[in-house]
C-alpha cells in the first residue's frame, strides 16, 4: 500500500471508531441514575460493599466509623449538566478501548512477522486485563478508602469537610487511572528484563528493598495511618511483583531450553 492508502485505511478505522464512542456515550448518557447513584457514587454510601466486608471481619477499624451520607456540591451554573456529558464520554471510552485497540490491531498487524503478532497480542491481551483489574481494586478498595479518610480527617472541629463533584470526580478519575497504570507492573519489568536494563536476579536480590519502596508506595496512595488499609494496599502490589519474577524467570527458561 501506498502512504496516502494507509491514511485512507487509518481515517476510516478512525471513524468507525468514532461512531461506536458517540453511539456507547448515548446509550451511557440516557442510563444517569444508575450511572452516578449505582457507579460513580457508590463508593459515597455506607452500604457500599467494601465498607461491609471490611466492618465484618475487622469490627474495630476506622472504616466502621462511616455512619453519614455525603451530599456533593455544585458550583457552576451549568456544572452538572457539563459533568454529565464529560463522565459520559470517559465511560463510553473505557467502554470502547477493547473495539479501539481491535481497529488499530487490524491497521498495524499487516506488517507484522507471525512471531511479532504472536507477541503482541498476548502484551496487548495481558496490558488491558491487568489495566481493567487495576481499575477495578482502585474502584472497590482504593477510592471507598481515600474517600473515609479525608472525610473524616480535620485539622479542627470547626472545619466542616464538604466535597465538590469536580473535586470528587477528580479524585476518582485519577486513582482509577493511577492504579490501572501500577498494575501494569509486570508488563514493565518483563521489558526491562528483556531489554537486560535489569536482571533478574538483581530483582531477587534486592526484595527487601523492593518491598519497602512498595510499603512506601502504597502509603502515598492510600492515606490514614489505618494498618488494615495499608495492609489492603500493600499486599495485591507485591504479589503482582512476585508475580512478575514468576513470569520473567519463566520466560528466560523457556528460551534456555529452546537454544
Amino acid at each position: 500500500m501506498q502512504f496516502w492508502d494507509h491514511i485512507e485505511e487509518l481515517r476510516k478505522r478512525f471513524f468507525r471508531i468514532i461512531i461506536v464512542v458517540i453511539s456507547l456515550m448515548i446509550i451511557v448518557f440516557s442510563f444517569k441514575s444508575f450511572l452516578f447513584d449505582t457507579i460513580l457514587f457508590g463508593p459515597l454510601n455506607k452500604n457500599f460493599i467494601t465498607y461491609q466486608f471490611i466492618c465484618h471481619f475487622f469490627p474495630k477499624s476506622n472504616v466502621c466509623n462511616f455512619n453519614y451520607f455525603i451530599d456533593l456540591q455544585n458550583l457552576t451554573i451549568s456544572g452538572q449538566f457539563i459533568k454529565h456529558i464529560s463522565i459520559s464520554f470517559l465511560i463510553s471510552l473505557f467502554l470502547a478501548f477493547p473495539y479501539i485497540i481491535w481497529e488499530l490491531w487490524l491497521f498495524v498487524k499487516p506488517g507484522l512477522y507471525d512471531n511479532e503478532k504472536k507477541s503482541a497480542i498476548k502484551i496487548l491481551v495481558n496490558s488491558i486485563l491487568l489495566f481493567i483489574i487495576g481499575t477495578l481494586f482502585s474502584y472497590f478498595i482504593i477510592i471507598p478508602l481515600t474517600i473515609n479518610f479525608f472525610y473524616n480527617y480535620q485539622v479542627s472541629a470547626r472545619v466542616i469537610n464538604q466535597f465538590t463533584l469536580d473535586s470528587y470526580f477528580t479524585t476518582f478519575t485519577t486513582l482509577l487511572v493511577l492504579l490501572g497504570l501500577v498494575f501494569e507492573l509486570p508488563i514493565i519489568i518483563y521489558f526491562l528484563i528483556k531489554f537486560n536494563i535489569v536482571s533478574i536476579n538483581t530483582l531477587k536480590k534486592q526484595r527487601k528493598i523492593i518491598f519497602l519502596i512498595i510499603l512506601i508506595i502504597a502509603a502515598y496512595i492510600t492515606p490514614g495511618g489505618d494498618p488494615i488499609s495499608l495492609t489492603i494496599m500493600t499486599a495485591p502490589l507485591y504479589l503482582l511483583f512476585e508475580f512478575s519474577l514468576m513470569i520473567a524467570n519463566n520466560r528466560l527458561k523457556h528460551k534456555k531450553s529452546n537454544i
